[in-house]
């Protein structure tokens, strides 16, 4: 039998009477970094406690995290913790990048590029800084935080064009952004549309995008996931739910 649970979860069943753990023989932690990283660590550890540590060799509980990130300070620290003895299995190593893999970092500087001044197409926000004063003239900490967001994505179209990308996944942190960029990229086809004309309609669909965030349903999720493998929208705006996918 197999049991898969958040730490929390698992423990609640435990101590409610509801699962006996008497018998199990391996204990495995999957992306064991995130599960750290959002301060899983003590119900990690009283879970641990509850199981039987008996028996010798590969009769004893085994212990085993996975990630495609071990090799944080923190995962060591909790294997040397749970683990008796503990072997690194190491895939492809620590800096490891695919030959197909191109890393490119371009730097977003509100100060030494002024579009993000342009009104057409506005770029909505999460509106942190509606109150606060923003435009040319002003150098206050929150008018260059306003105006990174509202640079960032028409970086992102530049580099769409320069780079001439079919389709694309975008990384967003929040779904909130992750609808932001999805209908700032429709709002760019209007434009292009009705500057350019015909022709610029007819690409209309080089801007498609869907979002793939965890505030949308599984059924949401699926559907727009589908749409992008069969190539009916170009970008697929995620959050870090969509990680695994992009493997």
């Amino acid at each position: 039998d197999i049991v898969v649970g958040t730490p929390s979860r698992v423990s609640d069943y435990i101590r409610q009477g509801k699962l006996d753990v008497s018998a199990v023989r391996f204990f495995v932690l999957d992306e064991a970094d995130r599960l750290l990283d959002t301060g899983n660590a003590p119900d990690i550890k009283k879970l641990f406690n509850r199981l039987p540590k008996r028996g010798k060799g590969t009769a004893r509980l085994q212990v085993l995290l996975f990630s495609a990130t071990l090799h944080s300070p923190e995962v060591k620290t909790l294997a040397k913790e749970l683990c008796e003895n503990p072997t690194w299995v190491d895939l492809k190593g620590k800096d490891a990048v695919p030959d197909t893999v191109d890393h490119l970092v371009v730097a977003v500087d509100p100060k030494e590029d002024r579009s993000w001044l342009q009104s057409e197409p506005a770029v909505p926000t999460d509106r942190c800084h509606v109150h606060d004063e923003v435009g040319v003239g002003v150098a206050s900490r929150e008018c260059w935080s306003e105006a990174v967001k509202r640079l960032k994505p028409r970086m992102l179209v530049r580099l769409i064009d320069a780079l001439k990308m079919d389709q694309a996944i975008i990384f967003c942190r929040t779904n909130f952004d992750c609808e932001n960029v999805v209908a700032f990229l429709g709002d760019v086809a209007e434009v292009e549309a009705s500057r350019d004309g015909a022709d610029a309609l007819a690409k209309k669909g080089d801007w498609s995008a869907r979002s793939l965030g965890g505030a949308l349903t599984n059924d949401e999720r699926r559907a727009n996931l589908q749409a992008f493998k069969d190539g009916e929208c170009a970008f697929l705006v995620c959050t870090d739910v969509a990680a695994p996918v992009s493997y």
